[in-house]
């Protein structure tokens, strides 16, 4: 786990991009995605900073 800097904006989109393919392997098999929730890192600066929180 490691910090990395990057914009809110570009966060939101990996996490848009990400969940998407998350949601279509869940629909292939059948299952209906409920929540997602970040880990690690993520979750560590979302917690310091705002903006990347309201991205999140």
């Amino acid at each position: 786990r490691r910090n990395m800097t990057v914009a809110p904006a570009e966060v939101k989109s990996y996490l848009i991009y990400q969940i998407g393919a998350l949601q279509a392997f869940a629909r292939v098999e059948g299952l209906e995605l409920q929540h997602v929730k970040p880990h690690g890192a993520l979750y560590n600066m979302a917690v310091e900073n705002l903006k990347l929180a309201q991205a999140v």
